[in-house]
């Protein structure tokens, strides 16, 4: 009998890939009369297999209750992926194929030595008298509100304290709730229990092959902790948020992904108006960007802005001694410390990062949303070198920022509509010793980037996605005519 494989549909088994490899063969051997015999089979066998098993899960999901209802009808769709627990089926690590109950474990070492190298956070709170703490008094009604909207789809840390709790019973804990809040932020100091993380590994594709290359390490934490975080995050944006720089597009209120792509489009358009202009774009990427973020700069930022004592100490408590295990399937890795780096998931990460790189600006256009940052040269001069400026500028920015330049990932895009130009000629960038991949096209935020800023690439790369998404309406009506 044949293998069944993770990306064979749901309803084929053993004895139907047999009886197609069968008629596989007769065909390649020119067996015409066998081959119309197992043709046959084939398809009889294929429709009936696929309505048992369309017809076995609507009468599963007949009497459930609607979210089980719903879960079970977008996976007869093929909205939910029927072997998520199989997804690492075959990962590796070095080379070498791991076993399930050691996958975890690999993953959260390999997680932890991303950041080794990284010195740990030297604490030193800062002073701050009573009247300071006083104004960000956090009140009982503040937490209900908060509390009340929790959304209770949100994975918790601990399966018995988690939001669905927390929001049914949002006017009983509103008080103990926010006096430990209260309490945390007079202290300047973060439970360990608020800094325990479980570390998901979201896969950054529909397979995972390796452990380096291939996940996303994503931290779901306790839920208290992130209702203080959401008031933290507010003293952060109240104190920040006028010396936020216009650039910056994410995670910063009012400036979303299509703000960030307006911007970068407007410049190259307006740029292009003028053929005799020669317009070089950097798409910039950072190695592990959030995993390697030093919490000593994060102090010497939050100090040389003076900021709020109360802000200060409690973020610094937040990132310092944080604990981490990742769990897959049912499988658990042991409890590791991790000194350096913002967990993914979290409020408090993407402000840290945000403090991290506000002071990264240049001298030619720009563009930043969170780790994403694009530089424009704009000229019509053939021996401009704005942009391999702007490149040594960045690099310098890393070395005092410990962040690293991913250069594998890192392009250059040159536009020009003059005839007499071609981007051969042009002088490749360097960073590290290492030039620059020059790509005709790019995708970021979504959107895909011509050389001639055509929309034929993206508009196909559209079509391709609508195409799929027609396809699984198309099955959502059958299923509901079965109904």
């Amino acid at each position: 009998m044949c293998k069944l494989k993770n990306n064979d549909r749901p309803w084929v088994t053993s004895y139907f890939k047999e009886i197609v490899r069968k008629r596989d063969a007769a065909y390649k051997n020119g067996d015409t009369v066998l081959f119309n015999k197992l043709r046959n089979k084939t398809n009889r066998l294929r429709k009936s297999l696929s309505r048992s098993f369309v017809d076995n899960k609507i009468i599963k999901v007949t009497d459930k209750h609607s979210k089980g209802w719903w879960r079970d009808i977008k996976s007869v769709c093929g909205f939910v992926d029927n072997r998520a627990n199989n997804k690492f089926d075959g990962i590796k690590f070095k080379g070498k194929e791991l076993q399930c109950d050691e996958i975890p474990n690999v993953i959260n070492y390999f997680l932890k030595s991303i950041s080794d190298g990284v010195p740990a956070l030297s604490i030193c709170s800062t002073e701050y008298s009573q009247t300071e703490y006083n104004e960000v008094d956090i009140s009982e009604f503040d937490v209900y509100r908060v509390l009340s909207n929790l959304n209770v789809s949100k994975s918790s840390l601990d399966s018995i304290l988690n939001n669905k709790v927390l929001r049914s019973l949002s006017d009983v804990l509103a008080a103990p709730i926010c006096s430990l809040i209260n309490n945390s932020l007079r202290q300047g100091a973060v439970p360990a229990q608020w800094k325990i993380a479980r570390i998901s590994p979201i896969p950054k594709g529909p397979y995972v092959r390796d452990v380096e290359k291939d996940l996303r390490p994503i931290a779901i934490t306790c839920p208290v902790s992130k209702v203080a975080e959401v008031f933290v995050s507010r003293l952060f944006d109240d104190f920040y948020d006028d010396e936020n720089d216009a650039n910056q597009f994410g995670p910063v209120s009012g400036r979303s992904t299509t703000l960030a792509l307006v911007k970068l489009f407007h410049e190259l358009f307006e740029a292009s108006d003028n053929c005799s202009n020669i317009i070089r774009i950097l798409f910039i990427d950072f190695s592990r960007a959030f995993d390697v973020i030093n919490h000593n700069i994060i102090k010497r930022k939050l100090e040389e802005k003076n900021s709020p004592a109360i802000l200060t100490n409690w973020l610094l408590s937040f990132l310092n001694n944080r604990e981490q295990f990742v769990r897959v399937n049912d499988h658990n890795s042991d409890c590791l410390v991790v000194n350096a780096g913002a967990p993914q998931g979290t409020r408090a990460g993407p402000n840290c990062f945000k403090l991290l790189i506000r002071d990264l600006s240049f001298r030619i256009p720009y563009i930043k949303y969170v780790d994403d940052v694009s530089v424009i040269s704009i000229s019509s001069d053939t021996n401009d070198d704005s942009l391999q400026q702007a490149l040594c500028e960045l690099l310098s920015w890393c070395t005092v920022n410990g962040m690293y330049l991913n250069t594998k990932k890192t392009k250059e895009m040159i536009l020009t509509f003059s005839k007499r130009l071609r981007t051969d000629n042009f002088e490749p960038l360097i960073a590290n010793s290492v030039s620059i991949e020059r790509v005709t096209d790019f995708k970021i935020l979504g959107v895909i980037i011509s050389s001639d800023l055509s929309w034929s690439k993206h508009v196909k790369y559209i079509v391709i996605k609508s195409k799929q998404a027609f396809f699984r309406d198309l099955s959502t009506r059958s299923l509901w005519i079965c109904l």
